[in-house]
């Protein structure tokens, strides 16, 4: 299975927006709210988790990790951890991935990749302020595991000041999700569930380097919260495309996300790994809003093959929650092809 996350996005250019870190100049106390409902009136009667049962969060030199409140709907949680430095006069902090695409402006350049293109859909963090700082701590943290399985499909973050940015973690709670390396995870998962984040600091210095200065375990317990979900099927499928088929397409809304399920097969002459079908190549699909606008994502997306040959396979995306019309359109495309594949109308019935 390919299950995209940030740290993927770093290393392969090809899937640069897969996930999108925002940085803004907040009031302080951002939680998991700000993230799900950026552009919406936000809601009042969610169940929101609050002071979370946590350990490790005090004992990290450089950085101080709070985790500040969750979110449930029985599918995923969004939980919000801020990362603080210790002297906010002197210090700063950066997500390593807006180095990569800031580089130039920083001063700071990013070790494992050999050239920082330019993000889609990123803003800068407190760039102007860096320069100022006499440490800057770079972290990463994409990881939340239950056990040795990684629960986290996507994150986002947003920078409250030069000294403190807020993460967002989607995990994802389904008996369907599997692992990044294709392995199952231990379920059922336990409610509460118990997570460990294991960031890793690094201190940007002189000519380009990082030297890593030190690593942490926080474990944080989380309540599994259920909501009454509405789930939207396509009627008029299969749909066929250029070299490939979609046979599914389903959309599953909560009050926090709106997840959606495609399934498709290899549908070229002469399928599997050698076609030049856009299956075997950096296939995806987005979700068009009402003027045909890219609906944005809460987590990287996923895929695993769902058959014995590696022709079918399916691919699970989440995005924020939304009211489902009756045709909705769909766009696939491929990172390697400058121009997306035409739109896909899709006519929806509830699935009772």
């Amino acid at each position: 299975m390919k299950r995209f996350t940030l740290r993927m996005a770093a290393i392969a250019a090809a899937i640069i927006v897969a996930l999108t870190g925002v940085s803004l100049a907040l009031a302080r106390n951002t939680g998991v709210l700000d993230f799900l409902f950026a552009d919406q009136p936000i809601p009042t009667s969610l169940p929101i988790q609050t002071a979370l049962p946590q350990t490790g969060g005090d004992t990290m030199e450089r950085l101080h990790v709070e985790v500040r409140d969750a979110v449930s709907d029985g599918i995923s949680i969004h939980m919000s951890v801020a990362f603080s430095v210790r002297d906010a006069e002197n210090e700063a902090v950066l997500v390593d991935y807006d180095v990569i695409y800031y580089s130039a402006e920083t001063g700071i350049e990013p070790p494992y990749i050999d050239e920082a293109e330019e993000g889609k859909g990123f803003r800068k963090p407190f760039v102007s302020q860096l320069k100022d700082k006499e440490t800057v701590y770079i972290v990463g943290c994409t990881q939340a595991w239950y056990g040795e399985v990684d629960l986290v499909s996507g994150i986002n973050w947003l920078y409250e000041s030069p000294g403190v940015v807020v993460i967002d973690y989607v995990l994802d709670l389904r008996d369907t999700y599997f692992d990044g390396w294709g392995n199952p995870p231990q379920l059922p998962l336990p409610d509460p569930l118990t997570v460990r984040l294991t960031p890793v600091v690094w201190i940007a210095n002189d000519g380009g380097m990082w030297r890593e200065v030190e690593k942490g375990e926080i474990d944080v317990t989380l309540a599994r919260s259920t909501f009454e979900a509405r789930t939207y099927a396509a009627v008029n499928l299969p749909v066929q495309g250029e070299g490939f088929t979609l046979t599914a397409a389903r959309f599953t809304v909560t009050p926090i996300a709106t997840y959606a399920t495609y399934e498709y097969f290899d549908s070229t002459d002469n399928p599997g790994m050698e076609s030049d079908s856009p299956v075997q190549r950096s296939f995806w699909i987005r979700f068009l809003d009402t003027e045909g606008n890219e609906v944005s994502v809460q987590n990287g997306g996923y895929k695993k093959e769902i058959d014995d040959y590696e022709l079918a396979h399916r691919m699970e995306v989440f995005h924020p929650a939304m009211d489902m019309p009756e045709t909705v359109m769909i766009r696939p495309f491929t990172w390697e092809d400058a121009e997306p594949f035409a739109p896909i109308t899709l006519h929806l019935e509830p699935v009772l």
